[in-house]
């Protein structure tokens, strides 16, 4: 996606001076995308190909007028023009046949031809790569030895950073499937040319790559101690020195497909033998009114006050790995696809956890981030608050009983190697989030936000104010993966100074004794 701050000033422009001189109504247009498409017919029916960005979400219809979206597309993206229905401007599609957006924002064309294309970068830490396809939609996954050398669609793997140069030729939307619960969802794809560097000098590919790795201008090398989950490319084969045979080039791509995870920290070791059982088994997750309580909850209570194992010089016990596994499991249900993007962002959403962990224990209130009111939320420890904070309604979404990703963070099996070790690093960011919060707190110092959405923008959300803060280097500025809202509270609230108890004796009325304390009543969406 491509960052506002690239169009600061064209945004300042009116929609005639960006698309010629037509004369613009005053006032607030209903439709700018289909004002500015019938001003160009009117000027020339042969209408030039190009694309246009909004300064608003663009909302994505499979009918000419009227009728429900279909999916969102994010502000600021470069959207294909294919021609005019209806009011509705018309863009490609592979999966769903003709699809018309519009939106009522700002339009800025922008020129697709030959001779002006659209200069972009990839979205993805310094020297992390990624997998340019000839078809839009395919991944690495699709370049593996059982696949015939003929049929393999990967052709370039680019890495982040500003040596990586691309220019956006066309764009489609197809249909993708998320790899973990097999729901369909749109995708938007560009194909671009891309130059970067290898050891060989510089090479020049054409290919598909998802919107969700394009941004406007270089992204900053983020330099965080977690460290980060890199798609690593087929690597090419070298240059023979000698007439000798070269290795395999099955056996080399076999070793290039793997998902490279920095080893994870000692924590990390020991929690993910206690994380991420099947706590559901066969039964519906969606059949209980609060499927977290009931399955979490029941899971964790045999082990309370139990010393699990040691880290550091504290006793990780029960109560804090039940919030170690509520942590993990709710990042890896929201943020799993959007790892690719940067660790960043499942760190901004459980740095979000524990500020509402926090905020609860200081207000020694409960609205409006947990439901149950029984507890003396003051007397408890941040990890015994976790979990009341991660499983309230209407809150986190992979908790919801109609949330397709619940029964899959209740039972996570059947992962493929990068969905597994996508889990790993989530445990990792939760046991840094418990065990060492210190650490976790000066990582994450900026996001001070109680208040996140995903990839949307809901009406609760007018209330406050979007905000863009950093991990590492790396903004927080993908609208597709988390959108953090602040508020008069974000402004002033700082959970480091509760940190200087790095080892809390837990309490009696705690989660454990509550059992099914938590009520789903009086729910406000701010998930």
């Amino acid at each position: 996606m491509l960052r506002r701050n690239c169009l600061l000033g064209a945004l300042n422009l009116v929609i005639s001076t960006i698309a010629g001189p037509f004369p613009v109504a005053h006032g607030a247009p209903s439709d700018p995308i289909g004002d500015l498409i019938k001003q160009l017919e009117e000027r020339d029916q042969r209408l030039p190909s190009f694309f246009y960005q909004t300064s608003q979400p663009v909302e994505v219809f499979t009918q000419p007028k009227g009728g429900e979206p279909l999916t969102t597309l994010e502000t600021d993206d470069l959207i294909p023009f294919e021609g005019v229905s209806g009011g509705r401007a018309v863009i490609k599609s592979d999966d769903y046949g003709m699809l018309y957006a519009e939106t009522k924002g700002k339009v800025i064309r922008k020129d697709a031809s030959e001779t002006r294309m659209i200069d972009v970068f990839l979205d993805v830490p310094e020297g992390q790569p990624v997998t340019i396809t000839s078809a839009p939609g395919k991944t690495w996954r699709d370049c593996g030895p059982s696949v015939p050398e003929g049929e393999r669609p990967c052709v370039a793997w680019p890495k982040g950073g500003p040596q990586t140069r691309m220019q956006i030729r066309h764009g489609k939307i197809i249909e993708e499937t998320d790899p973990v619960t097999g729901a369909k969802r749109p995708q938007l794809f560009y194909l671009v040319d891309v130059q970067y560097p290898t050891d060989w000098g510089t090479k020049s590919e054409r290919g598909w790559l998802s919107a969700q790795y394009v941004r406007a201008d270089p992204l900053p090398r983020s330099e965080l101690s977690v460290g980060e989950v890199d798609y690593v490319a087929p690597r090419p084969l070298p240059k023979p020195d000698c007439n000798c045979k070269s290795k395999d080039l099955g056996k080399q791509i076999k070793e290039g497909l793997d998902v490279v995870i920095h080893e994870p920290n000692e924590a990390a070791k020991k929690a993910i033998n206690y994380v991420g059982q099947c706590v559901s088994g066969n039964l519906n997750p969606s059949g209980y009114t609060n499927p977290f309580n009931h399955f979490m909850g029941s899971h964790w209570r045999n082990q309370k006050g139990k010393t699990l194992f040691r880290y550091k010089d504290q006793a990780v016990t029960g109560e804090k790995m039940f919030a170690i596994d509520a942590i993990a499991r709710t990042i890896f249900g929201e943020m799993r696809g959007c790892f690719r993007n940067g660790i960043r962002y499942p760190m901004a959403v459980a740095r979000v956890i524990m500020n509402r962990a926090y905020y609860v224990k200081k207000q020694g209130r409960t609205v409006p981030f947990v439901k149950a009111t029984s507890p003396n939320y003051k007397a408890l420890e941040i990890e015994q608050i976790v979990p009341y904070v991660t499983s309230s309604s209407a809150q986190f979404s992979p908790w919801n009983r109609d949330d397709p990703n619940l029964k899959h963070i209740l039972c996570p099996k059947n992962m493929d190697a990068e969905t597994k070790k996508i889990w790993l690093k989530s445990v990792e960011i939760a046991t840094s989030a418990i065990l060492d919060r210190k650490q976790f707190a000066q990582e994450t110092k900026q996001v001070r936000q109680l208040h996140f959405s995903s990839g949307t923008t809901p009406n609760w959300a007018r209330n406050y104010k979007l905000e863009k803060p950093s991990i590492g280097a790396s903004p927080i500025d993908s609208g597709r993966c988390l959108k953090l809202w602040g508020s008069e509270s974000s402004k002033t609230f700082r959970w480091q100074a509760f940190l200087h108890d790095q080892n809390p004796q837990g309490l009696l009325g705690n989660f454990f004794a509550i059992g099914s304390g938590l009520s789903e009543s009086g729910d406000e969406n701010t998930d």
